[in-house]
């Protein structure tokens, strides 16, 4: 998951305390076994009731990502490799390694890591 800084520091009605990070982590952790769509309608939920449904602050957006219907399937870490190139060539390799074995992955929040991931999640008909 992905989000913007208006989704972890809304402000109760009084003004002086942010959703916060904890109260975010507890509100994914509980909606992620129903899926993206839970996850996303749960936050904007606890949100609008931790502000009073008062207007927002600052942009509230949220980019929820999995990967559902491989049964038993291992997870894999996409490495992170010092030279961008190489860690370029590591997660196109990886990628087209998930591609063949339908392998999840979890991927870290690396941009050049991450290169290849359009390619990716374009092939991706779900």
């Amino acid at each position: 998951m992905q989000y913007t800084d208006g989704v972890n520091e809304a402000f109760d009605p009084s003004g002086n305390e942010q959703f916060g990070l904890d109260r975010l982590r507890r509100v994914v952790e509980a909606a992620s076994p129903a899926g993206c769509r839970a996850v996303i309608d749960t936050v904007k939920a606890s949100i609008a009731r931790w502000t009073a449904d008062a207007p927002p602050f600052d942009d509230e957006t949220l980019l929820v990502l999995s990967r559902e219907g491989v049964a038993d399937a291992t997870t894999r870490m996409l490495p992170a490799a010092p030279a961008a190139a190489q860690s370029k060539d590591v997660a196109r390799e990886t990628l087209a390694h998930a591609r063949r074995s339908g392998e999840a992955l979890t991927l870290p929040a690396n941009l050049d890591a991450l290169a290849a991931i359009g390619e990716w999640i374009s092939g991706r008909p779900d």
